[in-house]
């Protein structure tokens, strides 16, 4: 027969192993869409990554206007993009 204390800790492994198992899965999907919607690009990521990190590499062929979240662009990638010739 387990004591209590043994099955809180038989428990508590339970729901960590399965935590290790759901984080090590999450994914996100990063999008590139033209004016009218069409997909342009696509990226998966892990889910711990920088949304922004992606950003330079998935608009290395756009010119023009890009809009995204402003909470998402730093000073640091606006002025990168703006060399570049992309327009916030």
């Amino acid at each position: 027969m387990l004591s209590a204390a043994n099955k809180k800790q038989q428990c508590f492994q339970r729901v960590s192993k399965n935590r290790q198992i759901y984080e090590s899965v999450i994914l996100r999907v990063q999008i590139t869409l033209d004016e009218k919607g069409n997909l342009i690009n696509a990226k998966l990521t892990k889910g711990n990554q920088d949304d922004r990190s992606v950003v330079p590499q998935m608009t290395a062929d756009m010119t023009g206007f890009l809009f995204a979240d402003k909470g998402y662009i730093s000073r640091e990638l606006f002025l990168r993009l703006l060399a570049r010739g992309l327009k916030l």
